[in-house]
């Protein structure tokens, strides 16, 4: 029996990340900023295929062996038990990012890795178990159980947001987090989102401000005066649909690039630089010149110049095909998305908002899973932590115990 709310869910994955891009893409919402491709038959094939081959693997309920497995890893909802700890030490920790790092974070043409600092390295990692915690707090509150954060966690968790904002992308994280605390579900108050809507131009400028790092306030009204609102938005819904860029481009049979071997050898070049910056150099091992699967995947879309730290994520389907080619990078996906999409909803309440809400506060796992395997990196922390929330969620459920034994 197909588990329809992981159908729904997959469904809900495809439509925000496929299907609203190619829409926008046939209506003129392309800029130029990233190559494409016009193989929509295979693109169409490719998506048919990878559902076929997620729901036969629903079917033979391969997920299973994963949901056993957790079981054995309740060690890690320890991240969770000691939460209260965790928000006051990236309270503190981003107070000191704040004053070492404000203005002069990944824009000043160097990458973190070259420049690492205790405050940067920490900001970076501790993040990710606040978005964690956001998360949780979504799923108790959209299940109409008892909050998971205090109020003053909450406010902890905002504060230590604003304080690390480090561009667009953390600002929109932002605001989602703010509507998730502040939006009451059972009675909608139109006042609180109004002030939602009022307060979110200033938090995605707030973002503006801290990516371009100007030297001064006037420069920086300068710049957002010269911002065209139709070419922004374009650029905007460019920077959505790189998954669907991504795809668009592998599909094209003229670009050579599944390499399997050298791409896989970039993830371990990539852990062993990493390595050796965390052990101060013990080894004299030079930055190689593509550090991520990110970057490769940034060198092959953009369409114009790029510097040694660009990368963008490809997103689930073309990060597996990127190592595995086309046909075994959809079995990868589907497989992947199977197991991932079941851990998640397995106990949600709305799959839609559920599904949405994992997208923005789990990107590591959505936007280039691959990079995991870096585990120097906060895409592995960020895996960490979606693992701890789905077992902890499991073990809040009444029905945990009989459910795990029945597997």
């Amino acid at each position: 029996m197909i588990n329809k709310k992981v159908l729904y869910g997959l469904l809900t994955y495809l439509f925000f990340t496929y299907f609203l891009q190619l829409i926008a893409y046939n209506i003129g919402f392309y800029n130029g900023v990233w190559k494409t491709g016009d193989e929509f038959e295979w693109l169409v094939f490719d998506l048919i295929f990878l559902i076929i081959i997620f729901l036969a693997l629903d079917l033979v309920k391969l997920h299973h062996v994963f949901l056993k497995t957790l079981k054995r890893l309740q060690f890690l909802t320890i991240i969770i038990t000691y939460r209260r700890q965790i928000i006051y030490l990236t309270s503190i920790v981003g107070s000191l990012f704040l004053f070492n790092n404000l203005g002069n974070y990944r824009y000043d043409g160097l990458a973190v890795s070259e420049k690492l600092t205790i405050t940067l390295a920490l900001s970076i990692i501790l993040k990710q178990f606040i978005y964690l915690f956001a998360f949780l707090h979504f799923h108790f509150k959209i299940a109409r159980k008892k909050k998971f954060l205090e109020n003053n966690e909450q406010f902890l968790i905002v504060f230590c947001q604003i304080i690390t904002l480090t561009g667009v992308t953390s600002a929109v994280m932002l605001a989602i987090t703010l509507m998730i605390f502040f939006i009451q579900l059972n009675r909608i108050s139109i006042i609180k989102i109004l002030i939602i809507i009022g307060i979110s131009p200033l938090i995605f400028l707030t973002g503006l401000y801290v990516k371009w790092s100007p030297e001064s306030f006037d420069d920086f009204i300068i710049g957002v005066r010269k911002i065209e609102l139709r070419p922004y938005l374009l650029y905007l819904t460019s920077r959505l649909s790189i998954t669907y860029y991504s795809h668009m481009f592998l599909l094209d049979i003229n670009h050579n690039i599944y390499n399997a071997a050298q791409n896989i050898q970039i993830i371990l070049e990539s852990f062993m630089f990493r390595l050796n910056i965390i052990l101060q150099s013990v080894s004299n091992i030079e930055r190689p010149d593509i550090v991520s699967i990110n970057q490769l995947n940034y060198q092959q879309l953009a369409n114009f110049i790029t510097n040694r730290t660009s990368g963008t994520s490809p997103g689930i389907l073309p990060s597996f095909m990127y190592i595995f080619g086309n046909f075994w990078g959809l079995i990868f996906s589907a497989f992947y998305l199977n197991v991932i999409l079941n851990l998640q909803l397995k106990n949600a309440s709305s799959v839609i908002s559920y599904t949405l809400i994992s997208i923005v506060m789990f990107q590591s796992m959505y936007k280039s899973p691959m990079q995991i395997l870096l585990i120097i990196d906060a895409n592995f922390i960020g895996f960490i932590c979606f693992l701890s929330g789905i077992i902890f969620i499991n073990r809040k459920n009444s029905n945990y115990d009989n459910k795990w034994n029945n597997h």
